[in-house]
């Protein structure tokens, strides 16, 4: 979605528009998985009197509406990203970094398994990979 697309939905559910809403909305579309410490320090140079509240209470409406997911990581810091189609977080054990990696047909498999094995019903799925990203890997 683009920035004019998420200011609608946030409108189209009474959330006032801010400029430091907006700047979230930007930051979260340029960062890689942010926290919402990276982000408050990213805005902390365009508003220098904003509070963290500030941020963590647009993160909550924006994850609220649906528009971002939270992902805790294996350090149990909390990272954001737009929701979007299934996918697999694949997170460098050196850097930290999550990267999106495209899991293609393997989705329909992996929701299919718990059904087959017990009559499970699947209303979600994340797969999370750990190792060492190929930049890492190269140094």
């Amino acid at each position: 979605m683009s920035i004019d697309e998420l200011v609608g939905v946030m409108k189209g559910h009474g959330l006032r528009i801010t400029p430091q809403r907006v700047e979230v909305l930007k930051l979260l579309l340029e960062l890689s998985h942010p926290t919402a410490d990276q982000i408050y320090a990213r805005m902390q140079k365009l508003f220098p009197y904003m509070s963290q509240a500030t941020v963590y209470n647009t993160l909550k409406a924006l994850k609220d509406l649906g528009l971002i997911a939270e992902i805790t990581d294996d350090q149990r810091s909390h990272r954001y990203e737009f929701a979007s189609k299934d996918h697999c977080h694949f997170t460098c054990k050196r850097c930290g970094e999550i990267h999106d990696i495209d899991a293609g047909d393997y989705w329909q498999a992996a929701r299919e398994i718990p059904k087959r094995r017990g009559g499970y019903l699947v209303e979600g799925c994340r797969i999370e990979l750990f190792g060492t990203c190929p930049r890492c890997a190269a140094e």
